[in-house]
Parts: C-alpha cells; sequence; structure tokens
C-alpha cells in the first residue's frame, strides 16, 4: 500500500490539494494533503534505488513513475535532508557562510549552500545537491524547497505544549536518530546519528545530552521520544529510562486533516508541515 503507485485519478481536483515532498538518505516519501479536514492525507513512501545511474536518477524515477505527481497543486514543499549542515551563529555575515560551511565540511564544493534561520540567535546552513534542487525547481512550479532539520527544530521551539522549557526530543526513522535539544527558545543541540543498534542510538542519546550539561535525573528536565514505528520508539525508551528521570512520548499535533494508523505512520516532517508556516 506504501508504495502504491500515484495515479492522475487518484484525487479528481489536485489543484485544491497541497503537495508535500521529502527526500531522505534512501527513501522518497509523499504527502497530499486535502482542502477539507475531513479528507485523509494520502502517503506513500518509496524506496530510492541503490542500483541508479545516481541519486538524481532515483528521484526522476519516482517522480515520473507516478503521474499524480505531475498535476498542477494548490502548494508544492519539498523537504530535503542533506549530509551536510552547521549551526552558526546569527551574526554571521553571508560573506562568511561558505568559508564556515567550507571549514566544517571539506567536501562540500559541489553543493548549493542555503541559510536557515532558527531563532533570534541561531542559522542552520546546508548543502544541498544542486542538480536536485534544479530538477525539482524545473519540475515543480513555484516549488518551496526547505531542510528537514530546520523545520523539526522551528517545530519543536514554537510548539513544545506540555514539555518543560529544559527538553531533548528524539525521532527514529529507520535506522537514523534525530536528537534537538532546547532550554526555552535557545537551540543547545541538533543532529542526526546513524546507528545499528538501539543501545548505540541512547549512547548518543546520553552523550549529547553530557555534553550540553542537561541533568537527566531530575524534575526539571524533558526527554521525549518518537519513533516512526512504535517498536522503535518504546525500545529507545526501555534503554533510556535506565538514565533517564523521566521520559514522554513527543506531543502529538492537532492535524487539519483526518489520519488513520497508517497515515500516522508517516514521517513526523510531514505530519507537522501544515501547521508549520
Amino acid at each position: 500500500m506504501l508504495q502504491a503507485k500515484l495515479e492522475k485519478d487518484l484525487i479528481s481536483q489536485p489543484e485544491l490539494w497541497r503537495l508535500a515532498l521529502m527526500i531522505g538518505h534512501d527513501s522518497f516519501d509523499v504527502a497530499i494533503y486535502p482542502p477539507v479536514a475531513r479528507e485523509e492525507v494520502v502517503w506513500r513512501s518509496f524506496p530510492l534505488d541503490p542500483n541508479a545511474p545516481s541519486r538524481l536518477k532515483a528521484i526522476e524515477d519516482i517522480i515520473y513513475d507516478n503521474p499524480l505527481l505531475l498535476c498542477d497543486f494548490r502548494k508544492i514543499d519539498c523537504v530535503i535532508n542533506p549530509e551536510s549542515r552547521l549551526i552558526v551563529p546569527s551574526c554571521a555575515s553571508p560573506e562568511q557562510y561558505e568559508m564556515l560551511f567550507s571549514a566544517a565540511c571539506p567536501s562540500s564544493e559541489s553543493l548549493e549552500l542555503t541559510a536557515t534561520e532558527i531563532n533570534d540567535d541561531t542559522l542552520m546552513l546546508e548543502g544541498f545537491e544542486p542538480e536536485i534542487t534544479a530538477f525539482l525547481k524545473r519540475t515543480f512550479f513555484n516549488v518551496t524547497i526547505r531542510g528537514r532539520l530546520p523545520l523539526l527544530i522551528s517545530y519543536f521551539i514554537h510548539r513544545a505544549e506540555g514539555l518543560r522549557p529544559k527538553r531533548a526530543v528524539t525521532l527514529i526513522t529507520g535506522n537514523r536518530l534525530t536528537l534537538i535539544a532546547l532550554d526555552g527558545n535557545r537551540l543547545l543541540a541538533a543532529n542526526e546519528f546513524q546507528f545499528n543498534e538501539i543501545a548505540d542510538a541512547a549512547y548518543y542519546v546520553m552523550a549529547a545530552l553530557n555534553h550540553i550539561g542537561f541533568k537527566t535525573d531530575g524534575q526539571d528536565f524533558d526527554l521525549a521520544v518518537h519513533g516512526q514505528s512504535l517498536t522503535s520508539s518504546e525500545s529507545l525508551a526501555a534503554v533510556l529510562r535506565n538514565y533517564v528521570a523521566e521520559i514522554r512520548p513527543v506531543p502529538f499535533p492537532s492535524l487539519r486533516f483526518r489520519a488513520t494508523k497508517t497515515t500516522l505512520q508517516a514521517p513526523f516532517p510531514l505530519i507537522i508541515l501544515p501547521i508549520c508556516e
């Protein structure tokens, strides 16, 4: 079901719907949001072909194999998760971005550098593959391209209902762990790790929290865990409970569309995208 082809007749009036694409490290996810709350979001997840001549070709094949994606939608977003990123103070000038990014990411010369404001003090620099962003801009009229991590950070800065000011959020997607740590609106850490075992993921979380000085055995700190699968989130929480006083699920947003058990398994960035305007 999650890889079923998106034919044009699946939606009768696509110009009323909103399309979001998310390009991950090994997957290509699609969410199509309805114009009215009583309808259900359409979600699909396609693996990127590891045997394709290039990453771009793998993306092209998925898009051209799903005719619905080429229809005219009301709004189109593409969320990209690049390998290269850097957090810098907002006092850095645009002229310094390339120097800072090149120093931190030596293999970034061929990447398209973008800067996203996180808050008044912080920017995130990301390196996108220019051939992919050029293809997206040619294929989808007026597409908005954004990074996955800035989207998540913005959401957890501005929508932290139910969590204490000192908080860390962990998201598991496949074998990748995203960690965001905040003190009020101040960003303390944001990174992504690849892991083989849940114990490794727990180690990364505890090492990061220790590095920024969070005391995990007290009552003034929240650690929230979310997994794209219930098994992954429960497994990580079970290990972390040996070291953290309290672990909570990530507060789930109020959605603007009807959701089923299947759609709630969509990647968290695609779930929150419509409310991150």
